[in-house]
């Protein structure tokens, strides 16, 4: 039976912290290894070649990372997750303005527009103008079915008017 060793990396500013383990059913999970290294993905590489050295080698393994360490497979992947991180902050600071959103509905529409507004900006869009279109489209579609319309206004859609577009690229 192949057995799964899942490799997890915490990213911090100045070094990664490893830990390789092995998932056991009905009991604790074996840990193999846990170290703090320098953020140089070659310590990556050669934490999960030591922690091979230390598996049976009568035993075939399938190793899995986690999503951090899913940039050593995958270039498209960035090796941290500052842009994500970057992108929530005006997000965070300006929860204080937002007093008046303390109920559910309030944090759950506040989500909603703040994730449309942040895909706009991925899909190199003017938020404003792209909320501002969205609006007006749904208005207009009123009583149309919503698959009709709605690939129409998707923030990837060709069909969306020149203002919705930045035109400098980000």
């Amino acid at each position: 039976m192949k057995r799964i060793l899942k490799i997890g990396m915490d990213v911090h500013s100045t070094n990664y912290t490893l830990c390789a383990m092995e998932p056991v059913f009905g009991a604790d999970d074996r840990i193999y290894a846990a170290i703090q290294v320098s953020p140089d993905y070659k310590n990556i590489l050669l934490f999960i070649e030591k922690v091979k050295q230390k598996l049976d080698p009568n035993d075939t393994y399938d190793i899995e990372c986690g999503y951090e360490a899913e940039f050593l497979s995958n270039p498209i992947i960035p090796m941290d997750n500052n842009d994500a991180e970057r992108s929530i902050r005006s997000f965070c600071v300006g929860k204080h303005n937002w007093k008046l959103c303390d109920t559910k509905n309030g944090a759950k529409s506040s989500g909603i527009l703040y994730s449309i507004a942040e895909t706009a900006k991925v899909n190199n869009l003017k938020p404003a103008e792209y909320m501002q279109y969205l609006l007006e489209q749904i208005l207009l579609h009123d009583e149309d079915a919503p698959s009709t319309y709605l690939p129409l206004l998707m923030p990837w859609s060709e069909d969306l008017p020149d203002s919705c577009r930045n035109t400098l690229k980000s």
